[in-house]
């Protein structure tokens, strides 16, 4: 079992909620994949390169990691060790040891994290948080698809769809996007 795999990418800025990776048609996240925390330590096990960039895509300054190869929110978001600047033409490169998570909470069993929740930290001591509501379990994390409690209801959901996989009321009916 593995602690993550998906896509890694790369944007110029982040909030909850936004992640502005380059729009340039040849930026593509890269497949990653994160050894199961050995003791409390998870490590990348592929390194990779994207671009060459067929546009200027400016300071690329966090990374996140994805449970699809386009659209969606990270799973995770930190911080790059050295913010980089990716002029057209360029490559972006990074081994395999360039990510070594510290991952915080319980070890056994599940828990649930919701967005921006402080749940690792790089070696070189950055926060990863959490880019939308994740599920930590038997030693591997993953979005947490729907979460539905008392304070979900009908006239909480936007009326009209969202992004894939989004909640939203069709008629009086809750619908998924």
């Amino acid at each position: 079992m593995v602690f993550f795999s998906g896509w890694m990418g790369y944007a110029t800025s982040y909030s909850p909620g936004a992640f502005a990776e380059p729009t340039d048609t040849a930026y593509a996240r890269r497949p990653v994949t994160f050894s199961q925390p050995g003791g409390s330590y998870s490590v990348a096990q592929n390194g990779g390169t994207v671009g060459p960039a067929g546009a200027n895509w400016g300071l690329l300054v966090y990374v996140g990691l994805f449970g699809a190869s386009s659209g969606g929110l990270p799973v995770l978001v930190m911080p790059l060790a050295r913010p980089v600047n990716v002029p057209t033409g360029s490559t972006f490169s990074e081994n395999a040891a360039a990510y070594t998570l510290r991952v915080f909470g319980a070890r056994d069993g599940s828990t649930v994290w919701p967005q921006g929740a402080i749940v690792a930290r790089t070696q070189y001591g950055a926060d990863c948080v959490t880019g939308t509501t994740v599920q930590y379990s038997d030693g591997a994390i993953k979005e947490l698809a729907l979460v539905m409690n008392a304070a979900t209801s009908a006239g909480s959901l936007p009326s009209q769809p969202g992004a894939s996989g989004t909640l939203w009321v069709n008629g009086g009916v809750i619908s998924v996007s």
